[in-house]
């Protein structure tokens, strides 16, 4: 999915391109259970070589918020690494905030006993030994 999905924007070049998908592969992982046509990658440098470099990766998923990753290291392959795992963590973030929370009702207390006392059926006849049902006249 990373090299059909890929594009290779300002500061790099198409003989690059097989280095950076190989690079940029663990991602995929990540990305499989999106639809492959719902997920548009974009990676590019500014000021490459300098002082200044900035390597930016922009993830675009269909239904989904951008994810914009950038790193500053002045050594490319180091600033793909960042801006690969900086991706993948706000997937993960993200994937973390979408998903339901666990049903609060379902869960077994601390104690191990059920969070509510099971009530007598209504057929059945009340223990008349019980001192609260005995009425004083």
């Amino acid at each position: 999915m990373i090299e059909q999905r890929l594009r290779l924007g300002t500061g790099f070049k198409d003989a690059e391109r097989e280095k950076i998908v190989g690079l940029l592969q663990p991602m995929e992982a990540h990305l499989r259970r999106f639809a492959e046509e719902k997920v548009v990658l974009d990676l590019s440098v500014k000021d490459r070589d300098s002082a200044d470099q900035q390597v930016t990766l922009e993830l675009e998923i269909a239904g989904w918020p951008k994810l914009v990753a950038t790193s500053r290291d002045r050594d490319l392959h180091d600033g793909l690494m960042d801006v690969r795992h900086d991706i993948i963590r706000q997937l993960r973030d993200s994937k973390e905030k979408r998903e339901p929370q666990k049903n609060r009702n379902l869960r077994e207390p601390l104690s191990g006993r059920p969070l509510q006392e099971p009530q007598a059926e209504a057929d059945e006849d009340p223990d008349l030994t019980d001192p609260g049902l005995i009425r004083e006249a």
